[in-house]
């Protein structure tokens, strides 16, 4: 297995080629194949000169890193499942759906790449490499749908939305790891292109369900960790073209989601805010505005208790230890902070026609009483 030392080089001579692939203007046209034509090394050697990004997160993290490398992961209450390669990434707990979505949507490595992006320390890689190596072995792109009568989540349309942003932070930050090996490279160059590829095509993409918001967030933050290649740029047009195509489908122009679910429109709101630090936001102002609009209508659908109504698929959910740092609605602030933060609507009835949802309120009291109302 080659080392890292023995790739410098060649990466050197191949820069040259990914340098011409670089530039500004995310307009311009580019060859269906350049991304495919870059090679990994020359990728690396671009990489590994610029500053890494920190580790985008969409959603809450499952577990904590040092817990899940020491006992194990795990999730929904099942026994701690202690991940150690090679994993049988179809065959474990198959009669859990959601357990074996969330393991091939690589979950367990999320609180390690937060603990790996805060601390810098190496043994975090070094996990996460190994965890995604054993997987990207054991489903290959081209591989047929499975037999076995368990579901296969392997390629399944959300899992690769959530797993593309994951490994590109992995990519970016082996390549500034020269214990990484250049097979390791390739591997993860490879996959990384076979998730791009799977996500370029329409008939892949969920664009009716918050499946598809996944997937295009996904999309646009691995495109925008890699945005200095001018390959990437229509990818990265791409996923902000569908973004704003799906938002107007699935919500009304009240901010509701057309589920009539709190619980989704929480969930949304949690992926756009994990998008946001790629500079969605400065980028396109009209999302700004859009985001503002969702938490508005979400403030109505937090009870006194701080827990979200049940409507909908929606679980009985607390939010009084939420984060709410980066809340832009005044609204959203007072309901999610008790009255402590923010300021109250100025109305007991909130009325939402094109969504075909009211919500009265006995009121909304300061935080002495808040959560007296009804």
């Amino acid at each position: 297995m080659l080392k890292r030392e023995s790739m410098t080089a060649m990466a050197a001579l191949s820069a040259l080629v990914v340098l011409a692939c670089l530039g500004p203007d995310p307009a311009d046209a580019v060859d269906e194949d350049a991304l495919a034509a870059l090679k990994p090394e020359a990728v690396c050697e671009v990489l590994s000169r610029q500053e890494l990004e920190p580790y985008e997160q969409l959603g809450a993290p499952s577990g904590g890193a040092d817990a899940t490398i020491q006992n194990g992961w795990t999730f929904g209450g099942t026994p701690t499942f202690r991940l150690e390669p090679p994993i049988d990434w179809e065959h474990l707990v198959s009669v859990e759906r959601s357990w074996n979505f969330h393991l091939n949507s690589w979950l367990p490595v999320d609180s390690i790449l937060t603990a790996h992006t805060r601390s810098a320390q190496p043994r975090y890689l070094v996990f996460a490499l190994a965890l995604v190596g054993d997987w990207v072995e054991d489903n290959p792109y081209s591989a047929p749908e499975s037999d076995s009568g368990v579901e296969d989540f392997g390629w399944y349309d959300m899992a690769v939305g959530l797993r593309i942003y994951r490994l590109s932070y992995i990519l970016d930050a082996a390549c500034r790891d020269t214990s990484v090996s250049a097979e390791q490279i390739r591997q993860l160059w490879g996959s990384l292109l076979d998730h791009f590829d799977y996500l370029s095509d329409d008939e892949n993409i969920a664009f009716h369900s918050n499946h598809g918001l996944y997937q295009v967030s996904g999309q646009f933050v691995a495109a925008t960790r890699l945005s200095g290649f001018k390959a990437i740029s229509p990818v990265r047009d791409q996923a902000v073209s569908r973004l704003e195509r799906m938002i107007d489908q699935q919500f009304s122009s009240e901010g509701v989601h057309l589920e009539h679910s709190p619980g989704y429109q929480r969930d949304v709101m949690d992926v756009i805010s994990g998008v946001v630090p790629s500079g969605l936001l400065a980028e396109f102002p009209w999302l700004s505005a859009r985001i503002e609009g969702f938490e508005e209508a979400l403030a109505w659908m937090v009870l006194p208790n701080r827990r979200l109504a049940n409507l909908g698929d929606t679980d009985y959910h607390d939010l009084s230890e939420e984060d709410i740092a980066g809340i832009r609605s005044p609204s959203l602030l007072y309901a999610l902070s008790g009255g402590l933060q923010g300021s109250a609507p100025s109305q007991q009835l909130g009325i939402f026609p094109e969504s075909g949802l009211a919500v009265l309120r006995s009121g909304w009291p300061d935080a002495a009483s808040f959560d007296q109302a009804s």
